[in-house]
């Protein structure tokens, strides 16, 4: 990677990087305890930093303009997106960690903060990653356009992949994935998606409105 990319994209790679760590932390968790949380773990973590990565080739693209190479990357990134989000639900495997009341298993208390570290990483990579596709964007009513199509796909992919167990790469057989999706969208599958599509686009609104450098009105010193 050129220099000038890493000094423009510094606090992405670092994020990408720790999320490379902690996948490999994942791994060695798992060697040692043997806990299927761990497993899953690293592969998530894994995909989060993945769209962190894809967010940093679209603003290449998009800035270089090359229409066919930045339509490409972002739909890989509209993959890989979600998946950063997803780790929200994963907060839910703390319960397998064997926590009853006051737990003295200090194995339980180490997965309970790695579970933790991985899930605020997860949504950290999430922020960045969409708020770089924003800033990819040529006009304020794509990237308008591209938050809400990416909380919405975000919504209903954490649906699919906590309820029906289907993951990313389950989009090589598109066709038997589409049937299976149409026979089984219900009332809950909505009332999830849209549920968890608003937490997706509040959580940017808020990134949004912490970072971005407030302007000052005239007369103000």
């Amino acid at each position: 990677m050129k220099p000038q990319i890493m000094d423009s994209y510094s606090k992405e790679i670092k994020l990408a990087s720790l999320c490379l760590c902690q996948a490999a932390t994942s791994a060695v968790l798992f060697s040692i305890y043997r806990h299927w949380v761990y497993n899953w773990f690293s592969w998530n973590i894994f995909l989060a930093g993945g769209a962190v990565g894809l967010s940093i080739l679209l603003c290449e693209a998009s800035k270089k303009r090359r229409k066919v190479a930045f339509a490409i990357i972002f739909i890989a990134w509209l993959i890989f997106f979600p998946n950063a989000p997803y780790m929200v639900t994963d907060i839910m495997h703390i319960s397998a960690l064997g926590f009853y009341g006051a737990s003295y298993d200090i194995s339980a208390w180490i997965g309970l903060f790695y579970i933790t570290s991985c899930v605020l990483l997860g949504i950290l990579a999430g922020l960045f990653a969409l708020d770089n596709a924003v800033k990819a964007m040529s006009h304020k009513l794509t990237a308008v356009l591209t938050v809400i199509a990416a909380s919405l796909l975000s919504g209903y992919a954490m649906y699919i992949g906590r309820f029906l167990r289907f993951n990313s790469w389950n989009l090589i057989n598109p066709i038997t994935l589409l049937n299976y999706l149409v026979h089984d969208f219900n009332l809950f599958a909505a009332q999830f998606s849209l549920l968890a599509a608003c937490f997706v686009a509040g959580s940017y609104g808020v990134y949004v409105f912490f970072t971005r450098p407030t302007k000052l009105k005239r007369g103000t010193p």
